[in-house]
């Protein structure tokens, strides 16, 4: 998993994702030669902070697939809805319970509707991984939960609901 890159000073965000691509594209041909994905994680602040920016990086290099963070399109305000387009590119799945404007919180105050991004996950037959991720640092207030209990409430959560798709 890398990160995409970023939208350099004065650069469009259709530039950045040409960049993104020409510099991806060998990584990737190289890891499909040893037998390995290589993914990018949409993150605030790169070029793929967007679920249609993500698709469309994908699109452009073929091969490519995604590290899915929900948290950061929740963050920057994307509904779950909007999120489960990227869906079909995930390779590697990491939750954390979210809003619009809170990049870490509680289960109690997650707004990612985890139900439904579950099972679009199902639904395009994803067989990898989901995991839960805290961190503990105080960029974006990510140093107010205690990571050690919430990690605990989420993946008792999540393995609720993964009951429930049926997987």
């Amino acid at each position: 998993t890398l990160l995409p890159g970023i939208i350099a000073e004065g650069q469009s965000l259709g530039d950045a994702l040409d960049w993104a691509a020409e510099g991806l594209a060998p990584l990737v041909r190289m890891g499909a030669e040893r037998g390995l994905e290589v993914s990018v994680e949409p993150h605030v602040g790169s070029c793929i902070e967007t679920p249609d920016a993500t698709c469309q990086l994908v699109a452009q290099c073929p091969g490519l697939t995604i590290t899915l963070d929900p948290s950061h399109y929740a963050y920057a305000g994307y509904t779950t809805e909007q999120m489960t387009s990227v869906s079909p590119h995930a390779r590697h799945v990491q939750i954390r319970p979210a809003g619009p404007g809170i990049m870490q919180c509680t289960v109690p105050e997650n707004q990612v509707d985890l139900s439904l991004l579950l099972g679009s996950l199902h639904e395009v037959g994803y067989g990898g991984w989901i995991a839960t991720e805290f961190v503990w640092m105080e960029k974006w207030s990510c140093d107010e939960v205690d990571n050690t209990s919430e990690s605990k409430r989420l993946a008792q959560l999540l393995t609720a609901l993964i009951a429930e798709v049926g997987w």
